[in-house]
């Protein structure tokens, strides 16, 4: 591979990221040097980053097992884009939606000279180097496998060493770990100006100035829900858009609930906000144009987009997230609500969004007479929690939501096209066609709307059950990426809209959210009750019964600290998961009694976690082993080590496939079956898999248990007597999965790099290495939905338990109704690993 002289080397870094949304420096400052840096990157997957300066950039390699000092472990390395030379300062967090979102630290940094031909070795495919770092030093290599894959390799000199490098997990830089940088953002960092120091006030509640707020959304319910712990507030017709206000700093921006920057579109918007009486803020509203009878007209509003013309759009906002760096999304509604009501001045393009407290029935009966869209329910207690939500519930006063626009049909009277083909996604991923879309589209709107439709034109249905007949004639079917919002009566009993008009296309919703909105139950959440009703001004046509009683004032003094929920969408708390390692103790132990441990702990939530394995702050009984490492494994053998972890904050339980009475010679085989990606992936081709793998393994005298991981795959695990070494071990692991790969070639693959695998499953044999680990069977997992990972029956698989089945809520009742043990006989049963077949 040679240098390319006419691409720019930051092109496609930047070509990734929108430096309006995310911290990460462009590239433009200079650096001297020949510097490396390592960073720890906690990102989808926990990964490190390898840095070199070479030829005006940072050349990159992700190393998804991080750097080691054996010269007998080689390193995969897949090398990434260039990065800005001032990347090597980088340690903070990547905002939600960006690429590489999550928390960056910098765990090793230096500088490092070539050696051999130097420098152009690195276009040869063998970089031979030496680093002079605070924790990596000595000669290394990097070899080149293919285009993008290269080894890391560290070479036999005085600083090469068995131990365990990462075991040191703290910022060379900072001192602080992931997880403190995760919960405590107080560096900033600006492409412009590089690292900064907040100003202003302090941050008592919480956080500081973030780049991104995902807003809080509601869930649908069938009637409004009654009590005074309960405000309710009509429900507009737009576009939800929270907005940024940084004067000092970015300036005023406008994000839709995906993320996506609409702050060119909104330039007048921009303006009046930058007249509101506060230097920092996030706001949470919604931006409409009102019709001269005072209602919100989702037409006009797509016909001012269209034209790009702003004039006419409202911003109408009812909550406040953050005021000059106070994180108040802790503080209860009714407050923050006050607050805002302060701070919006009499103003035309931004309004206050008022409320009443209780009376939601009434509320909900003269809102619907006006022919609003519907009323919004909130708690008024309730914290601000980026997610759907109960504590926020929406009731609608007519039949009406979002559907993909899958295709539409020609028109017999010189329309520009006849009537739009909508659909929703079923729980399986399939996209079911729902009916026609007849009304709803003016001469000029049509001849607009045809022009995007052909944008999107294929030659196939994506129905799963396309529409046939001479109604639906010549039809011409669309890629299905286009969201409309409609309205209509009601659904038929075959499924499809009657009387459906068509409202908008919506740019704020991904098409693969869409689903067939159902109302839920209003039921009761436990609130507790408002001790002040909060009303204020009333925007025009905003109010349907007069303000409760005057506004509450905010006081910014001393506060009790809540908890948090460790499961945001959940609302599950530190206790629920101490109650379940309570509940499956006596199943669980067995399992991981004496096992060295890594151990996945999130004392804040499931989005700020960080890895633990050595003994360190862990008090008894919690045991410290030597596991022939400088520091100790952690360790437990009774019901209450393993609740002091779960007091400590851990969520997931990993372990080593032996035993701290024989660390050498493994007491289980187990392979992970890991489906690709892609959504929509066959569940049944897992299950496929995994038995196939049993029958293979039983042609050894090999017999399996199965195991539910709480994601999208399973674990197979086979009980051995610890006789054979971790070579050996290993080894026969690899094996087995070459064999099954060339079995099943076109299903499986044996291969580690994703972009090898396609849309085949990985039977990953990796597990089965010193040190290596995984999910302990009832073991939470640190994911949305509170996932366990459980022990099944190879029944049990056939009868479609699917590697999600088992959730924390739901085990106590899978637990009473057992009738047996579903590994029944896995500990009793001896068994040796056998020598492999000659191929």
């Amino acid at each position: 591979m040679s240098p390319s002289n006419n691409r720019p080397p930051l092109e496609e870094y930047r070509r990734k990221r929108d430096f309006n949304r995310t911290p990460e420096p462009s590239g433009s400052a200079p650096a001297t040097g020949d510097i490396f840096v390592v960073q720890k990157h906690a990102a989808s997957h926990l990964h490190y980053d390898f840095r070199l300066r070479l030829h005006g950039a940072l050349k990159s390699w992700a190393v998804p097992k991080g750097p080691s000092l054996d010269p007998s472990q080689h390193r995969l390395a897949d090398q990434t884009e260039d990065h800005p030379l001032e990347y090597a300062e980088f340690e903070g967090v990547i905002p939600e939606g960006n690429y590489g979102a999550g928390t960056v630290l910098i765990w090793d940094t230096g500088t490092w000279e070539p050696l051999d031909g130097g420098k152009r070795d690195y276009y040869g495919g063998r970089l031979r180097f030496v680093l002079h770092g605070n924790r990596l030093r000595g000669t290394w290599l990097l070899i080149r496998q293919d285009e993008k894959k290269w080894l890391l390799i560290k070479e036999e000199d005085e600083f090469a060493a068995t131990e365990d490098a990462l075991a040191q997990e703290t910022s060379v830089v900072s001192g602080r770990t992931l997880e403190e940088i995760a919960a405590d953002r107080d560096r900033l960092w600006s492409s412009e100006r590089g690292e900064e120091k907040p100003e202003g006030f302090g941050h008592p509640l919480g956080e500081s100035f973030p780049d991104y707020i995902a807003p809080q959304a509601a869930t649908l319910v069938d009637r409004v829900p009654e009590g005074g712990e309960w405000l309710h507030e009509i429900k507009y017709d737009g576009f939800r858009m929270v907005c940024r206000i940084d004067k000092q700093g970015r300036g005023i921006r406008f994000f839709t609930r995906k993320g996506y920057d609409f702050t060119d579109r909104l330039h007048l918007l921009a303006r009046a906000a930058a007249r509101l009486p506060v230097t920092r803020a996030w706001l949470d509203g919604e931006i409409v144009v009102f019709t001269p009878e005072g209602k919100t007209d989702f037409h006009a509003l797509q016909n001012a987009f269209r034209n790009g013309n702003d004039r006419g759009i409202v911003y109408l906002v009812f909550d406040l997230m953050n005021y000059e760096g106070y994180d108040l999304r802790s503080v209860p509604l009714a407050e923050r609500k006050a607050l805002l009501a302060d701070l919006i001045p009499q103003m035309d393009e931004i309004r206050y969004v008022d409320h009443v407290v209780g009376s939601g029935e009434a509320f909900f009966r003269a809102a619907c007479e006006r022919k609003l869209e519907g009323v919004l329910s909130k708690q008024v207690e309730a914290e601000y929690v980026s997610g759907r939500s109960r504590r926020w519930l929406k009731v609608k006063c007519a039949q009406r939501q979002e559907f993909v626009v899958g295709g539409y049909t020609e028109s017999g009277v010189g329309r520009p096209f006849g009537s739009l083909l909508a659909g929703y996604y079923d729980r399986g991923g399939n996209l079911v066609f729902a009916g026609k879309i007849k009304t709803g589209y003016s001469a000029g709107s049509s001849e607009a709307l045809i022009k995007v439709l052909r944008r999107y034109e294929q030659p196939d249905p994506s129905f799963v059950n396309p529409p046939s007949g001479v109604e639906y004639r010549n039809p011409h079917w669309l890629r299905p990426e286009l969201v409309a919002e409609v309205a209509f009566t009601e659904i038929s009993g075959t499924g499809l809209l009657r009387h459906a008009s068509f409202k908008g296309l919506r740019e704020d919703k991904d098409a693969r959210e869409v689903v067939l909105e159902i109302p839920e139950p209003t039921g009761a959440e436990g609130a507790t009750p408002s001790t002040a009703s909060t009303a204020a001004r009333v925007p025009p046509a905003a109010a349907a019964s007069p303000p409760a009683a005057p506004p509450a004032r905010l006081s910014f003094g001393a506060r009790e600290p809540r908890e948090q929920p460790v499961y945001p969408h959940e609302r599950i708390m530190r206790e629920e998961i101490i109650n379940h390692y309570a509940l499956v103790a006596d199943r669980m132990l067995p399992h991981i009694k004496d096992r060295p441990l890594t151990l996945i702990t999130c004392r804040t939530n499931i989005y700020a976690c960080k890895f633990s394995k050595h003994a360190t702050n862990f008090p008894a009984p919690v045991k410290a082993i030597d596991a022939g490492h400088e520091e100790k494994y952690l360790a437990v053998d009774s019901k209450e080590g393993l609740l002091t972890l779960a007091r400590m904050g851990v969520v997931e339980v990993h372990a080593w496939q032996s035993r701290y009475s024989d660390l050498e010679h493994p007491d289980r085989l187990l392979f992970d079956l890991d489906p690709p990606e892609s959504d929509g992936f066959p569940w049944d081709r897992v299950a496929e898999a995994a038995l196939r793998l049993r029958i293979h393994l039983q042609g050894y005298g090999l017999e399996s248990f199965l195991q539910t991981t709480g994601g999208k795959g399973y674990y197979v695990v086979v009980p051995l007597a610890p006789a054979a070494p971790w070579k050996e071990v290993t080894g026969f692991a690899r094996r087995i999965s070459a064999e099954m790969q060339e079995k099943f070639r076109s299903r499986l693959t044996a291969k580690l790099a994703k972009e090898e695998r396609g849309e085949r499953i990985y039977l990953d044999w990796m597990r089965n290495g010193r040190g290596a680990n995984a999910a302990e069977p009832f073991s939470l997992r640190a994911r949305p939905g509170a996932p366990v990972a459980v022990p099944i029956t190879w029944e049990e698989l056939v009868d479609g338990v699917t590697p999600g089945a088992f959730h924390l809520r739901g085990l106590k009742e899978r637990l009473i109704h057992l009738e047996r043990d579903p590994w029944e006989g896995y500990f009793t049963l001896r068994q040796f690993l056998p020598p492999l077949r000659a191929r």
